[in-house]
């Protein structure tokens, strides 16, 4: 590192993370009109999942939780914590409402052939 501004500036590419509202991330990925089943390919999701994912381990291995300069020393272990614990929440997130549409699907289809088999086994 040259200055504790270009320790900033490494730093600066996730800012993404914190611009993303998560309400909208959840909508965007699983209130889709007119695709199939309302969502994004699991795919697509995964490739959320993923970016996250990867933002939180660079967010962690950017620097040392304390670099010393010629004039200053930099205390980045909150910075990094709090960036890469935003990371892991919209990761768990988007985890959380994939499970959700899966056991949601799973009852649904489980239910259907309940009825199908009920109406089959039925004299007429």
């Amino acid at each position: 590192m040259i200055s504790p501004t270009a320790l900033l500036d490494q730093y600066k590419k996730f800012e993404f993370v914190l611009n993303i509202d998560s309400k909208e991330l959840i909508e965007s990925l699983f209130n889709v009109p007119d695709v199939p089943y309302n969502k994004l390919p699991l795919d697509a999701i995964k490739e959320e999942i993923t970016r996250f994912h990867e933002a939180e381990e660079e967010i962690l291995n950017i620097s040392n939780n304390l670099c010393d300069f010629p004039m200053f020393r930099v205390k980045a272990a909150k910075l990094k914590n709090s960036l890469a614990g935003y990371a892991r929440k919209l990761k768990r997130r988007i985890c959380e409402k994939t499970y959700e549409w899966c056991t949601s699907s799973v009852d649904h289809i489980d239910k259907t052939f309940t009825y199908m088999e009920q109406r089959i086994q039925k004299t007429p």
